[in-house]
């Protein structure tokens, strides 16, 4: 064997370490001098619009029963109460009827109907089985506005009771739903 392989072997190894760090000396260069990626958001990663979930939708409304839409007669098709505008009437829920109404100026209300009786405070207005009470604050003073829209739907409703329409089911009157809710 010659001294020549042994000197060969170092040789060819001192060449590769030599390239090797020269590989890494350019590569570390040209790593400064690219572009700095995007800062990175902090917190959850935004979800594309394919894997973005549906928002929660609000539970569906379910269409007025057939008693409810007799007790309201026309009123149900034209939604005008006066100076007022019905938005929209529940089927019977919770034991009342709800009413929103939206006057053509000033804030949108809710009114309940319920069905009357001898223990139940008075409503805003009555009629000879139901009762219609203003949705708000306890013992503060009604609006005019509103006064006069559940005025207005009393004499609907009377009407539609004159003519048959009887007492939608499941409806309550404010002293039977308050004794449930204990």
């Amino acid at each position: 064997m010659s001294d020549d392989a042994p000197n060969l072997g170092k040789k060819s190894l001192l060449a590769t370490l030599g390239l090797a760090a020269a590989a890494t000396s350019a590569g570390m260069a040209v790593s400064l001098l690219a572009p700095a990626p995007p800062p990175r958001p902090r917190g959850p990663a935004p979800m594309t619009s394919s894997s973005a979930p549906a928002p929660p939708q609000p539970p569906a409304e379910r269409p007025p029963a057939p008693d409810v839409l007799a007790l309201f007669g026309d009123l149900a098709q034209s939604r005008q109460l006066g100076d007022v505008r019905i938005t929209r009437i529940s089927g019977v829920e919770e034991g009342s009827i709800r009413v929103e109404l939206a006057p053509a100026q000033g804030e949108p209300f809710r009114l309940e109907i319920m069905r009357r009786d001898a223990k139940s405070p008075p409503g805003v207005a009555e009629t000879r089985s139901l009762g219609i009470y203003l949705v708000g604050r306890a013992g503060a003073q009604t609006p005019e506005v509103q006064a006069r829209a559940a005025t207005e739907l009393a004499k609907v409703l009377a009407a539609s009771e004159e003519r048959g329409a009887a007492v939608p089911a499941g409806l309550l009157s404010l002293e039977e739903r308050a004794a449930r809710a204990h």
